[in-house]
């Protein structure tokens, strides 16, 4: 059995102190037990489990877990917590978790063409679709069990910058949007998988190299929409 250690914090300060040795498992055919403490918005866990694949996986299992109760008492409290592990230890090695850049998801899209910072936040600003598929696309990462439907969230959001509200052709929107991107239909159609599954309430998990693959789609897919934006409003000038 796989034994990881974790250390995190809450944020605001967490006002309650909360020890839970055991957190049943949302699939117990899979077996492996998580505990954790929270003191002084400390968080500290330990998860043992022989089917995780890898330290990061166990890091995002492990945080969902432990926000899904803290929401709890979000719920009855009001305020709104945020729970963030940033280490984890697996045989004596200790690696703290940060987030890939786009320079580190976006591998297929050459460096000079991605989004200046300043720009893209410009273009956030105007442009209220993107505003919404970028708050999706950091969902997606916080949440591994939700990676697949706030991706695809995220390319919805996209798809409806072209249309009017008005327009009830589902296929003909789909059709449209992977025109003027230049999107795949197996890419949107490997988000819609793991979408639908979630949409109709069954936990699914996107961990490993499938978490990896949507994550990359959705930053790919904003990219190529920020560059739509960008080329539009030049034609326009």
């Amino acid at each position: 059995m796989k034994k990881y250690l974790f250390l995190g914090r809450i944020f605001p300060n967490f006002p309650k102190r909360i020890s839970y040795p055991v957190v049943p498992s949302i699939d117990p055919t899979k077996g492996g037990t998580l505990g954790f403490d929270i003191q002084k918005s400390i968080v500290t866990a330990e998860l043992s489990a022989d089917h995780i694949e890898s330290p990061e996986t166990a890091l995002k299992s492990a945080e969902q877990a432990i926000q899904g109760l803290v929401d709890a008492y979000s719920f009855i409290n009001g305020e709104t917590y945020e729970v963030r592990l940033e280490a984890v230890e697996q045989n004596g090695e200790t690696k703290v978790y940060k987030e890939m850049t786009l320079e580190e998801l976006s591998t297929e899209i050459p460096v000079n063409e991605l989004p200046k910072t300043d720009l893209l936040m410009a273009a956030a600003l105007e442009f209220m679709n993107l505003r919404l598929a970028l708050s999706n696309f950091k969902k997606a990462k916080r949440y591994t069990a939700y990676t697949g439907l706030y991706i695809y969230l995220a390319i919805e959001n996209i798809k409806k910058y072209f249309y009017p509200e008005d327009l009830n052709n589902e296929g003909q929107e789909w059709e449209g949007l992977r025109k003027n991107l230049s999107l795949a239909r197996e890419d949107i159609d490997f988000a819609k998988g793991f979408a639908d599954l979630v949409r109709h309430g069954k936990y699914q998990d996107v961990k490993g190299t499938e978490n990896t693959r949507m994550i990359t789609l959705g930053a790919e897919v904003i990219v190529k929409f920020y560059k739509h934006l960008s080329n539009q409003k030049v034609k326009k000038s």
